[in-house]
């Protein structure tokens, strides 16, 4: 996927942590576990300064910060956008059920919706991208100074789904009601991202976490009815 001078495409994002994940399970010193590579190409989506298309002429067009926003960090594809294709109009809106089989209406609605803009490749800013890999490895770097200086800390578990458990029987039994409270109740000292990744996890398992107001509690007549 071509990109101008100075800018990156987003399928070259995505690719290069597929890449750097088959074939060095790390980037500098962040490990991997499986579970980032989308995660990580939409975060750098959602952060970069700017968000491009690449016209047909090879210049760089400013577009909506919407074409790469997603609520599922774990899937490969966003209402707009797939990962694979990194192009406009690639996204879940061609298997919308309101045109099965019909090509033709398809990609008509799709003309309609994307006008010029359709099949056109995201691309960001190289720069962008090099400050977001830096960033990775400074989160690491950061993360693993703070364990190092932890007791016996080769019998904690630090991992993302470890995280993801504390915050769900956090959530679940009412010790803390929103993000930022869960956050510094059960991982104070993870940088943002990893975090970010935990919460996640706990998302696609609780979906109704991530709602405001903290979780109800059962009154004493349901604990009655659902022990018999």
């Amino acid at each position: 996927m071509f990109a101008p001078k100075g800018w990156i495409s987003l399928r070259e994002v995505y690719e290069y942590f597929v890449s750097a994940y088959s074939q060095k399970d790390k980037i500098g010193d962040f490990p991997f576990t499986g579970d980032e590579c989308f995660q990580l190409t939409w975060f750098f989506a959602f952060e970069a300064e700017e968000v491009a298309v690449c016209t047909a002429d090879g210049n760089a067009l400013p577009v909506s910060r919407s074409l790469v926003t997603t609520e599922n960090y774990f899937d490969h594809e966003n209402e707009h956008i797939d990962l694979h294709l990194g192009t406009v109009g690639s996204g879940s809106i061609r298997g919308l059920e309101v045109f099965p089989g019909n090509y033709s209406v398809l990609t008509e609605y799709l003309k309609t919706t994307y006008g010029p803009f359709l099949d056109l490749p995201v691309i960001f800013r190289r720069s962008d991208f090099l400050d977001y890999l830096d960033d990775l490895e400074a989160d690491h770097n950061s993360s693993d100074q703070h364990e190092n200086s932890l007791p016996e800390i080769d019998q904690i578990d630090l991992s993302p789904r470890a995280t993801c458990e504390k915050i769900l029987k956090a959530w679940r039994n009412g010790e803390a009601a929103t993000r930022e409270t869960i956050r510094a109740l059960v991982a104070p000292n993870h940088s943002v991202r990893k975090f970010q990744l935990a919460w996640e996890l706990a998302r696609e398992q609780a979906p109704e976490i991530s709602r405001p107001g903290r979780k109800k509690q059962k009154t004493q007549r349901q604990c009655i009815e659902t022990e018999t």
